[in-house]
């Protein structure tokens, strides 16, 4: 209906014959009736927003990242399956694989800035930092399903335990994510991306120095801590998730 209303006008704009009050009168009827059906127009929630969002980023970067995630997880099943190592080495590789796998969505995010199109996505209804939420939302659906599989299946064909290691991954997962939505609240688009791998970098130098001075904290002595650390992050990332959801792109910084 909208395609054909624009028709008729961009028809009528183009007659040649002398401007009458009636030609006049139906242009002005027909721009009131196009006004009119784009103000009925219901506007769409941001569930809606976030579903919408799969679709467009692509099936070529999903099968991207999916090509990226099994090339290592390949080469370290493999190393754990031929090779004996301690447990805490075994877990403290697998976080190590976590951090990489979180480390995907950077393209996704970069897109924007790459192709130029951020300042026009920030000029939408949704602010741009609600656009990222969704596709942050949406690709951490995708990396904790890999993120649980992985674990499911080095603890399965290899030596590895499985509590200690999921509850890991999942502990590093969280404070990823926490930390990308930290970064969403509190930084300018264009340095999202640096500041993230830098984040990611700091993480890998961080558990590093623990595998070397304190080694307990990859061999299952902290379990308890560590499912109590998981439960806070989660808590802080819905927190932070209601809040990039609820405010103003203005009160965002503050």
């Amino acid at each position: 209906m909208e395609k054909e209303t624009e028709n008729r006008i961009r028809r009528a704009l183009e007659d040649k014959e002398p401007v009458t009050e009636q030609s006049v009168n139906n242009m002005i009827l027909l721009a009131r009736t196009s006004l009119n059906g784009s103000i009925r127009r219901e506007k769409i929630n941001f569930p809606g927003f976030l579903l919408a969002q799969i679709r467009y980023i692509g099936w070529k970067m999903w099968l991207a990242e999916f090509v990226v995630i099994m090339a290592p997880v390949f080469v370290l099943f493999q190393f754990l399956r031929w090779h004996t190592i301690t447990q805490t080495t075994a877990v403290f590789l697998l976080c190590c694989l976590t951090v990489a796998i979180s480390m995907l969505c950077i393209p996704f995010i970069y897109r924007s800035i790459y192709y130029q199109m951020w300042e026009i996505e920030a000029a939408a209804f949704f602010s741009i930092k609600k656009l990222l939420l969704s596709r942050i939302l949406i690709l951490s659906a995708g990396e904790l399903a890999a993120i649980t599989s992985v674990g499911i299946l080095m603890s399965r064909y290899t030596a590895v335990d499985f509590k200690n290691s999921i509850v890991c991954m999942l502990f590093l997962f969280g404070a990823l994510c926490n930390g990308l939505l930290l970064l969403v609240r509190k930084t300018e688009m264009e340095r999202l991306c640096r500041y993230f791998l830098a984040y990611g970098f700091g993480l890998l130098l961080l558990m590093t120095l623990f595998a070397r001075f304190l080694p307990r904290a990859f061999d299952g002595t902290f379990y308890r801590g560590i499912i109590l650390g998981s439960c806070v992050l989660l808590g802080y990332g819905i927190y932070q998730g209601r809040m990039l959801v609820s405010c103003s792109e203005e009160m965002i910084y503050i």
